[in-house]
């Protein structure tokens, strides 16, 4: 069961690296990436937008699958209008939540329509154990202090990403800002 495809998912953003948010589309999930196809254009009937490479496969450190109340109090109050706002007026009955953390620490956060918790989360047990992803939360750990800033940064960069994406600031706004941060952390 090297490839997996799971209908209703919407990408909502999170990974630092991936520049669009809040994309709906089919997740497919592979030996090599984790990737989001079938992503309908936002003006075009029956028009599909090129792919989105989410993340690769082997940098995923752990899926979590949960409810969305669950989903959003793990999420900082900055990032929970910007990433998981969007969904919140629809029940957590027929939609679960997926947070795809890194082994850098980023997360993903992925909704997926149609599917309970548990539904979803016996599709992605066996492709989870052939790909040796632990399912769950994240193992704490305690990460040193290079590692904590590079989060730190990271997560910074999401969330000028997300005001970029959403129109908040312009794109040299954005690169203006993201150099300077940039910058401060290499000082």
């Amino acid at each position: 069961m090297s490839e997996l495809h799971i209908s209703g998912a919407t990408y909502h953003g999170g990974f630092s690296f991936v520049a669009e948010t809040s994309r709906a589309g089919r997740l497919v999930l592979t030996d090599e990436a984790l990737t989001l196809d079938q992503i309908v254009h936002e003006t075009l009937t029956r028009n599909f937008d090129p792919p989105i490479e989410l993340c690769r496969t082997r940098a995923i450190a752990s899926v979590e699958v949960t409810s969305e109340q669950v989903a959003r109090s793990k999420v900082g109050a900055a990032v929970l209008f910007g990433v998981l706002g969007a969904v919140a007026s629809k029940g957590a009955s027929d939609r679960a939540t997926m947070l795809v953390t890194l082994k850098s620490g980023e997360t993903g956060y992925l909704t997926v329509d149609g599917q309970s918790t548990a539904s979803l989360l016996g599709t992605l047990s066996p492709w989870l154990r052939e790909h040796g992803i632990a399912p769950g939360p994240p193992k704490e750990s305690a990460p040193s202090e290079g590692d904590t800033g590079l989060k730190l940064i990271a997560d910074e960069l999401a969330k000028l990403a997300e005001l970029r994406n959403t129109a908040v600031i312009s794109e040299d706004e954005f690169q203006a800002l993201k150099s300077k941060l940039i910058a401060d952390h290499v000082a």
